[in-house]
């Protein structure tokens, strides 16, 4: 997506970037209806390209200081019609319709709550986010029967759940230290 990134503020910048907007947005929810139905790419294209859209035309903070009350009511109706096209009593294509909603809808209330929480969970929140990105490329690797490979018992599945976390935080938390290491090093040979 990032090599799209200049294109797409070329486009979002232009006096018609509402239109296209809704090229790409027609566009991309066409291509995942025909052509990859269970792909979630196409709802990350959306998303990032709706992101451009609002930081390039200046609409970010607009969206993200929505009122709690217009926004709430839009989380629970996309919520409801994502569980009503889950259940098939919707088509399910209804969920790829709304792509570019979700973000509108549970941007504004995710700032909200992060700027309501107490500062020592937003402390232990900073400190997770030192090492997410490795802790979400892992999470499946412990769960299920891997977890019984590596260890080579059998646990109810709270304790899989409990021993999986374990593993997988202490895992990402190890690499991501070695992945900063190797940074500064390449920082310091390259910079």
């Amino acid at each position: 997506m990032y090599f799209t990134l200049p294109l797409l503020n070329i486009l979002f910048r232009h006096k018609n970037s509402l239109l296209h907007l809704l090229v790409l947005y027609t566009l991309y929810v066409t291509l995942n209806i025909l052509l990859l139905r269970d792909s979630s790419f196409w709802n990350i294209a959306i998303s990032f390209s709706l992101g451009v859209y609002l930081n390039s035309t200046g609409k970010m903070e607009t969206v993200l200081n929505k009122k709690l009350s217009f926004v709430l009511p839009l989380a629970a109706v996309t919520l409801l019609l994502c569980v009503l096209s889950t259940a098939n009593i919707l088509s399910f294509d209804i969920r790829r319709l709304l792509f570019p909603v979700y973000p509108i809808a549970f941007m504004p209330i995710f700032f909200f709550v992060a700027k309501h929480i107490s500062p020592w969970l937003g402390m232990l929140i900073k400190r997770f986010c030192a090492y997410s990105y490795e802790f979400y490329i892992l999470h499946f690797y412990f769960i299920n029967q891997n977890i019984k490979r590596l260890i080579g018992a059998n646990f109810n599945l709270l304790q899989e759940i409990i021993i999986s976390l374990v593993c997988t935080a202490v895992l990402a938390y190890v690499i991501s230290r070695i992945a900063n290491h190797l940074r500064k090093m390449m920082e310091g040979y390259f910079l």
